[in-house]
């Protein structure tokens, strides 16, 4: 159960419980559970103690005094379960090709992961991020050495094509590199330009 107080003149009708989406639940409970990086899958214990308590809920109330009169109604109320699958990139020295003419991508290694059906949750270095967009399909495609180009049609067969596609899936790259959640390689100087 997740509590979110606010102020009396907020709480039209009173005190509200609603179902949380689990990647949502997750993004917001993982910065208050100090302890949880240092867990072996961290996010996948967390996934699953979700799952067998039948979800988060979230209780929105001005006085703690709202809430005891909502404990009935939050043990009978269910949350917003949804499937997820889970994974933590590990170190991996292969690289691309040395010939390769574009700048290619992976997963960064040391992120554990949870993938659902429209956002992925990440937790690195015990920082936890939650994805949207085209992002969480781009990571389910990260899992190799991949190249703009690749990630550009793969992206288009999934969703459909869109103007500057191409520049869009560079834009969500590029955040996920900042984040340290991808790594980049440069492209390759393919051939010897030296004294032509």
């Amino acid at each position: 159960m997740l509590l979110h107080r606010v102020d009396e003149h907020e709480l039209v009708d009173g005190p509200q419980l609603s179902p949380v989406a689990t990647g949502s639940a997750i993004g917001s409970m993982v910065p208050e559970l100090s302890y949880l990086p240092a867990l072996p899958d961290p996010l996948v214990q967390l996934a699953e103690l979700i799952d067998a308590t039948d979800g988060v809920r979230r209780v929105t109330y001005s006085e703690a005094s709202q809430v005891v009169a909502l404990v009935p109604e939050i043990l009978a109320a269910q949350g917003d379960l949804q499937p997820w699958t889970s994974g933590h990139s590990v170190a991996d020295t292969r690289t691309p090709s040395a010939t390769v003419r574009e700048d290619s991508y992976r997963r960064a290694s040391g992120v554990h992961w949870l993938l659902f059906e429209n956002e992925a949750v990440t937790l690195e270095s015990r920082i936890v991020r939650q994805l949207a967009g085209i992002a969480p399909g781009l990571w389910e495609l990260l899992g190799d050495w991949t190249t703009l180009t690749s990630l550009t049609a793969a992206l288009i067969e999934q969703y459909g094509e869109v103007p500057d596609a191409r520049h869009l899936v560079q834009v969500a790259l590029e955040g996920l590199v900042e984040a340290n959640l991808v790594e980049r390689v440069q492209a390759a100087v393919v051939g010897n330009t030296a004294g032509q």
